[in-house]
């Protein structure tokens, strides 16, 4: 009898440690399934939260109402007094190369300041125009699109270093198949 209880009882811890094994196989596969559904739904929720007009997406700053586009350009605003607004561009570079085109058309105007040295910002080499706006300091930036065309933005009453700035150059994204 004394065998018959050890041999059920040794059965009983060996199903018990099977079951466990099993569960505990099937916990780290749920874990690892909601883990990468995560990482997918935060992806979508990153896209989702951009601003979409087709050939651009980007992040709307925050504490900014106001986004809409004409023909040519989108314009982004703080408020419907257009305090603090950005204009963004496609445009066709023809022949030109970006710094060519600036400076035909920036270089020999003196309200604008073309600096020589381009500047990094967002993973992109970006081309710099100052000027000034309702006497406050403004800048354009351009980069390269696709072949033959080039982005920018015009930047009203800030700089490149202005949070509401950063958040939509670190945004940026293009759809190629849409830029004509």
């Amino acid at each position: 009898m004394k065998k018959t209880v050890k041999l059920l009882a040794l059965f009983c811890a060996l199903i018990m440690l099977v079951s466990l094994a099993a569960c505990g196989e099937k916990m780290a596969d749920d874990a690892k399934d909601s883990g990468s559904k995560t990482a997918d739904s935060s992806v979508e929720e990153a896209d989702s939260n951009l601003t979409d007009f087709g050939w651009v997406k980007f992040e709307m700053p925050e504490g900014w109402s106001d986004a809409k586009e004409s023909d040519a350009y989108v314009t982004i605003a703080e408020d419907a007094d257009d305090h603090h607004k950005m204009k963004l561009f496609k445009k066709s570079l023809g022949s030109d190369t970006i710094q060519s085109k600036i400076e035909k058309d920036y270089g020999s105007d003196d309200y604008y300041t073309v600096e020589n040295d381009p500047i990094e910002l967002s993973g992109r080499t970006w081309y710099v125009v100052r000027f000034t706006f309702n006497n406050n300091p403004s800048v354009m930036l351009f980069t390269d699109l696709v072949e033959g065309k080039l982005f920018y933005i015009n930047v009203f009453e800030m700089d490149e270093n202005a949070d509401a700035v950063k958040t939509v150059l670190d945004s940026l994204t293009f759809d190629e198949s849409k830029i004509d």
